[in-house]
Formats: C-alpha cells, sequence, structure tokens
C-alpha cells in the first residue's frame, strides 16, 4: 500500500520563543522541514533549525515557488514541513496557495494553529471587552474599490502599509478622505508598528485629521486600529505602551509585584516556550483551567502550583493577592488568548491594577486561530470579518451580511431563562440571510479534536440543529454573496 505524503503547515507565531510544543514536536518528526521567514542560520530560530532533520531555507521564494521545492522534496520524503511567520491561515496567501496546490497533489495538508498577530494585538489593546456591535478585522485595503467604514464597532485594518507604495498613492487618497467622512477629525487612531508585541517604540496615537501627516510611519508590519465612536477616549490607557503586554523582563525578577497572565493555548502541547521559561520563573502559579493528567507536565515545571477550578473570578483574585504576601512573581494560567473573550482575566487584571501589582500579559494560541485555520478564513471578505461576544451582545444583536461574521459564546443562547434572546437571534438570521445561505457551527474546545467538530448547515435548517450548539461553539454565517468582495 502506497504510503501516504503529508505536508506540515506550521509557524513558530510571531518570534521563534512563541513555537509552541506541538509544533516543535511535528517539525522533529519531519523528513525535511523549509521556512520562507526563518532565517537558516544564526539568531534566535537556530534552535528550532537544530530541532529538526534536515532545515531549508526558502525566503525570497514565491508561493508557486516553494510549492515547488516541496514538491520536489515529497519525491525523498514522506512527511515534510513548511514553516512561516504569524498563524498560518491568518493573511497569509502563501499558505492557501501552497495547501491547493499540495491537495491537487493528492498530498494531505495538517495545519497547526499558532500565536498571531492577532492575539498579540487583542492583548496590547486589552480587546476583552469590545464593542458590542463587534471587532471588525479588515484585511488589505488597497484591494478595495470603496473604504467602508462602520464606526459603532471596533476595527483593525491589517496591511495598511501597501497603501504606502508608490502605485497606491490613489487608493491612500480614497482611504483617508472615507475615513474623514466616517469619524470626527478628533477621533483617535492608534497606528499598531511592531511585528511583536514586546518589541519597543510600537505604538503610536494620532488623530483622524492628523493621520495623513504621519501616514509615512505606516509600514509592512503595521496595524491601525480605530476605537468605536462611543469608545474613543477608551483607548488612552495605553499609552506610554507596553505597560501591560509583552514578555517577562529582567525587573519582573526584582522586588516588583508582578504577575504574569499566561496560557496554555486550547491544550497543553500547545503552550509556547515563553510561557512556559516565564512559569518556571514564578514563585507560585495558579490556574482555572489546566487539567490533572496531559497537562501535569506544566504544572510539575512550576516552582509552586495550585489549582483554582470552580472558583469564581473574584476568589481568584483574592488567592493571587494573597500570593504576593510571600512571592514578588506569580503567574496565572489561563485557556485561549488571555484577553480574548475571558472574564476573569479582566476582572483579575482591574483587581491586581487596584492592588498596585503589574500585570504583564503573553500571548498564546487562541480558538480564533484555531477556526482560522479550520476555516480557511486566509481570504476572508473584503468587508471584514467580524468578530461578535454573542453572550454580551444578544440583547441588542445586529446582522452585518455584507461581512463574514464569527459569533463567539454563542452556546449562551441556549442557556435556561435566554428563550427570547435566542428565538430573536434565530429570527434575525432567517430574515437576513437567504435560506440555502451556508451556516457553520464549529463545535468543539479544540478544533484538532475528532467527531462532531464542525456541522454544516443552512439559514433555513439553522433552528432544527441550534440544540447542538454549546459553551465551545462558535459560530460563522459568511458574507452574502453580491455584498462581498471575495
Amino acid at each position: 500500500m502506497k504510503k501516504v505524503k503529508t505536508l506540515i503547515i506550521a509557524s513558530f507565531g510571531l518570534e521563534p520563543k512563541h513555537i509552541t510544543l506541538e509544533t516543535l514536536a511535528a517539525l522533529k518528526k519531519c523528513d525535511a522541514v523549509f521556512s520562507d521567514c526563518l532565517d537558516g542560520a544564526g539568531g534566535a530560530g537556530e534552535f528550532i533549525r537544530r530541532a529538526c532533520v534536515n532545515f531549508e531555507f526558502l525566503r525570497g521564494f514565491p508561493g508557486r515557488g516553494i510549492a515547488a521545492r516541496l514538491n520536489e522534496a515529497f519525491i525523498r520524503h514522506d512527511t515534510v514541513g513548511f514553516l512561516t511567520y504569524g498563524n498560518p491561515c491568518f493573511l497569509n496567501p502563501a499558505t492557501t496557495l501552497i495547501s491547493g496546490i499540495m491537495a491537487a497533489a493528492k498530498v494531505k495538508v495538517s495545519i497547526l494553529p499558532a500565536v498571531s498577530s492577532f492575539d498579540s494585538i487583542v492583548n496590547l489593546l486589552d480587546l476583552n471587552k469590545f464593542s458590542l456591535s463587534g471587532l471588525r478585522l479588515v484585511r488589505s485595503v488597497e484591494d478595495m474599490e470603496e473604504m467602508l467604514f462602520v464606526p459603532e464597532m471596533e476595527t483593525l485594518l491589517f496591511l495598511p502599509g501597501h497603501l504606502n507604495r508608490k502605485e497606491n498613492e490613489k487608493h491612500k487618497k480614497r482611504f483617508l478622505n472615507s475615513l474623514r467622512s466616517a469619524y470626527p477629525g478628533e477621533h483617535a487612531v492608534f497606528l499598531i508598528n511592531r511585528p511583536c508585541m514586546d518589541s519597543g517604540g510600537g505604538l503610536i496615537k494620532t488623530t483622524v485629521s492628523g493621520f495623513e501627516n504621519i501616514f509615512d510611519k505606516v509600514d509592512k508590519a503595521t496595524t491601525v486600529f480605530l476605537p468605536a465612536a462611543a469608545e474613543n477616549t477608551k483607548y488612552d490607557r495605553l499609552l506610554p505602551p507596553g505597560a501591560d503586554a509583552g514578555s517577562l523582563p529582567d525587573k519582573c525578577l526584582k522586588k516588583e509585584k508582578t504577575l504574569i497572565i499566561a496560557s496554555y493555548g486550547l491544550k497543553p502541547k500547545q503552550i509556547t516556550l515563553e510561557t512556559l521559561s516565564a512559569l518556571k520563573k514564578c514563585g507560585m502559579v495558579f490556574s482555572h483551567s489546566l487539567e490533572s493528567g496531559c497537562g501535569d507536565f506544566i504544572a510539575q515545571s512550576c516552582a509552586g502550583f495550585e489549582s483554582l477550578r470552580l472558583l469564581t473570578g473574584a476568589a481568584i483574585a483574592a488567592r493571587l493577592e494573597k500570593a504576593f504576601i510571600d512571592h514578588d512573581v506569580v503567574g496565572f494560567l489561563t485557556c485561549g488568548n488571555p484577553f480574548f473573550l475571558n472574564a476573569t482575566t479582566a476582572l483579575i487584571k482591574n483587581s491586581m491594577a487596584a492592588a498596585k501589582v503589574q500585570v504583564h500579559v503573553l500571548p498564546a494560541v487562541s480558538s480564533f486561530d484555531s477556526i482560522v485555520n479550520l476555516l480557511d478564513l486566509n481570504k476572508f471578505s473584503l468587508n471584514g470579518l467580524r468578530v461578535v461576544d454573542t453572550a454580551a451582545s444578544m440583547e441588542d444583536m445586529r446582522f452585518t451580511p455584507e461581512m463574514d461574521t464569527l459569533f463567539f459564546v454563542a452556546g449562551d443562547l441556549n442557556l435556561k431563562g435566554n428563550n427570547k434572546p435566542r428565538a430573536a437571534f434565530l429570527k434575525g438570521v432567517a430574515s437576513v440571510y437567504p435560506g440555502a445561505h451556508p451556516v457553520n457551527i464549529i463545535n468543539c474546545p479544540s478544533i484538532d479534536d475528532a467527531p462532531g467538530r464542525l456541522i454544516n448547515t443552512t439559514v433555513a435548517e439553522f433552528a432544527g440543529v441550534f440544540s447542538k450548539v454549546n459553551k465551545a461553539s462558535t459560530i460563522l454565517v459568511p458574507a452574502v454573496t453580491g455584498k462581498q468582495n471575495k
């Protein structure tokens, strides 16, 4: 029987220390590993290169050139790895191209989630509780014929650096004119100007009226953040930058009281080397989510570990404060990305601020990353990918058929007492989208859990299967054709 050829598409995150144990283990099992972004020798990523049986550096290769080199490798090898940057299928057209070419060549493709720029930005801006209208992600603004701004939503504009290319001068003018038409001149604009959130000089605040004057500072690593109109001053607390995001600095090892908020991702094997290293430096580590068994190796690597399962957020915060009587550096370990739809970490952060404890947040693999890979949302609607906290906004739900929409925490609609908002939600979906329009229910705490992880249905059949939506579910409703530019 012919052996199946397998391509592992993985990533080291935003920098080599963000690589997960899962990814490192997978690369070690590959017969050959190729990368278009990890330097071939020396530097911070040298340990990854050395962990691979064979490693080849492909910087500067176009997507088709990479795919051709991978195909050549399969002549001699059964399992090949491709290592990229950020989350593999988030704003990375090369991985979509490579995946498609490999599938056509009958090669099995396995994609591993990784820390993305989205994760790091969420932590930097503390977007745990974003606008009830949603958090909107917009890709590659130079591709849009007409820029759509939605002031009631918080908005992340990715890849705006393309507008500074000489051939895109017309697009840049149109973009700035549309921005000025949608927002008042004094509205805040933030430039997140770094590939990794813990590198210096990365956050620049300006206004809509002043944006054009500093647009030359927008480069290929920049993301632009526009607060919702009702939250224009909420993010002034971010300046000076770096106070609450980034890696564990050396000064945390001195006498300052410091809480490290970290995560193992969606499961223990997705913990990053950065997080594991930081936890080892803590005098005590607490977790409300780490289960015994597969997570034992994390607990055993800590100087002290205590499970806080079943405790309320307030009780957890109280226990952490008590730990600072005996320790200068304490860790709190959660699941998913620490500040993505995590009410417990939001409460803890506020409690620590009141207690004058410095807080540092480390990025981790989130459900967002895993869902993006599962559904191949690399090229989402040009009008945007809208992220909705269903639990927070169920009383006043808005639908946007012109955008791809991810409804997180959708299972709360099935909780006792939520019959009315559930009925309103289902009625709203049915009234806005055609009956044959697809709906995806992603029904798992971790995307690589096997049975029932993805339920494909339609708007017409949605109500009939809604009972299968639970606390681990996220719902994707794609943009309606004709109201999107895919």
